[in-house]
């Protein structure tokens, strides 16, 4: 007895009659007579009978049906259970970055992550370097995109994108007249300052060092909206320039001052979603280190 006579006994049993039954299974009407007699020929009795007023059930056909129904339900949900545990559920990779990479980065490694694997959601925040350490820590992102070096012992940095500072002027300000600044002249012009990541707040503060009067703001995307709304001019990174392109004017800075975008990770947490994305951030980087 095995499943497959069962379910040919329970269509014909429901249909009391073989032509349908087999109609139903979608086969010839020989073979499933023949199945049908192999069964009651193992089970010893016989099932079903031949009457004038058609096929009806035996005692012991009517037995078989009750136990078959329950037997093949049973088969149905060990089925439908297995193939749900089969199943992929989409992946999710959590993306903290920082806004300059944003700008720089993040385009570009998203769309080759879609590329390379479609199944997996990516699911993005934007975070100052400090709130992606905590969010590494507490697993609310997996993998960032953060200004090198990073504040949190244990994260792995991959560096990928060397980044300079430019100065952020209102549109029609006489400095964009040049094509290159010096930070000398910058000397008694107002700036609109502000930064939340130690190492890059420690290289516009020293460049701001004989430069003023500074007004401070929150960060860096608001010191740009400052000098789009001709509060004075910003030091930002230069991968920061398409911010406001339209309102604000970005000229290249004369310094030795030099910054670092990269890829942080925990060793811990580094699943296969994390790799393919790192790998993709390595290919874009090298692929802007050859147009550069």
């Amino acid at each position: 007895m095995d499943i497959r006579q069962l379910r040919y006994f329970v269509a014909v049993a429901d249909a009391l009659s073989f032509t349908r039954a087999a109609e139903t299974l979608n086969m010839a009407q020989p073979p499933l007579s023949r199945q049908i007699k192999a069964l009651e020929d193992e089970v010893g009795v016989r099932l079903l009978e031949r009457t004038r007023k058609g096929l009806i059930l035996t005692p012991a056909g009517r037995a078989l049906l009750a136990e078959a129904t329950a037997l093949l339900a049973q088969v149905g949900a060990i089925r439908a259970r297995v193939r749900q545990a089969a199943a992929v559920e989409p992946s999710r990779l959590s993306v903290g970055f920082v806004s300059a990479a944003g700008y720089s980065l993040l385009p570009g490694i998203a769309r080759r992550f879609r590329q390379a694997s479609p199944e997996t959601e990516l699911e993005l925040h934007c975070l100052t370097n400090r709130e992606q350490a905590a969010a590494l820590e507490e697993g609310a992102i997996t993998v960032g995109l953060a200004w090198l070096p990073f504040e949190r012992d244990g994260a792995r940095a991959l560096p990928l994108l060397e980044d300079c500072f430019c100065v952020a002027l209102p549109d029609g300000h006489p400095l964009a007249a040049e094509p290159i600044i010096e930070v000398e002249m910058l000397r008694r012009q107002p700036v609109v300052y502000g930064c939340r990541t130690a190492s890059v707040d420690a290289s516009i503060r020293r460049l701001l060092s004989e430069v003023g009067p500074v007004q401070r703001v929150a960060d860096l995307t608001t010191a740009i909206d400052g000098v789009a709304a001709g509060l004075g001019l910003a030091i930002v990174p230069r991968s920061m320039r398409p911010d406001r392109a339209g309102q604000v004017v970005y000229r290249d800075l004369q310094c030795d001052e030099r910054l670092t975008l990269g890829a942080v990770s925990l060793a811990a947490r580094r699943d296969r979603a994390v790799e393919g994305f790192l790998a993709c951030a390595s290919a874009l980087a090298r692929e802007q280190s050859g147009r550069a």
